[in-house]
């Protein structure tokens, strides 16, 4: 990475520009404009740049200093870089869980590597509802790391012992019996945990 600094009124990037580099915003503020209006601010922290480096289009919007600020930047051929060993990592241990799943026992390792690339990281706070009892279920969870309760109607509840972190297996709650991955069958609530992904 390497220092930029920029006055006020300075322009960092314009909209429609070809990306180039990826930015980390270490003080000041910052205003993103597109089509005239301004559709966020950066005060003293944040970044930007990377939609267009990630998909290969021209910038959405653009950047314009507000006061003296300094920023950080990372080339874009070295954000690809990074960013392309992020994904490989993160498809390399959603394939291992997947393939020690039994209920995905009848799929190939073609099939199983189409569904690790599908998967998506989202984050819960403490006592933030994952799903509710009653809801249509349309997606299918795998917990990374988590502290959980499931509470099944009147049937009483349903706890995790201790906090865990995934190994490369579903927890025993998904292999035995109603827990957070049955389908919409409970309500779930994290606990203190933070990680799911799901597709």
């Amino acid at each position: 990475m390497f220092e930029r600094k920029v006055a006020a009124g300075e322009q960092v990037m314009a909209q429609g520009d070809d990306a180039d580099n990826f930015y980390v915003v270490a003080s000041g503020r910052l205003d993103a404009v597109k089509d005239g209006q301004v559709v966020c601010e950066y005060d003293g922290h944040g970044t930007f740049g990377e939609l267009a480096l990630m998909y290969n289009c021209p910038r959405a919007a653009s950047v314009v200093a507000r006061t003296d600020a300094l920023l950080w930047a990372l080339e874009g051929l070295t954000f690809k870089r990074l960013l392309i060993a992020d994904r490989q990592k993160r498809a390399d241990v959603s394939t291992a869980m997947l393939t020690r799943m039994p209920v995905l026992n009848y799929l190939d390792q073609h099939q199983i590597a189409k569904l690790a690339d599908a998967l998506t990281h989202h984050e819960f706070g403490a006592g933030e509802v994952i799903f509710s009892q009653g809801e249509l279920g349309s997606l299918f969870f795998l917990v990374e790391e988590v502290r959980a309760e499931a509470a099944r109607g009147v049937c009483g509840a349903m706890r995790a012992a201790r906090p865990r972190r995934a190994r490369l297996q579903p927890p025993a709650e998904a292999r035995e019996g109603p827990g957070l991955t049955e389908a919409r069958a409970c309500a779930a609530r994290a606990g203190a945990g933070r990680g799911r992904r799901d597709f």
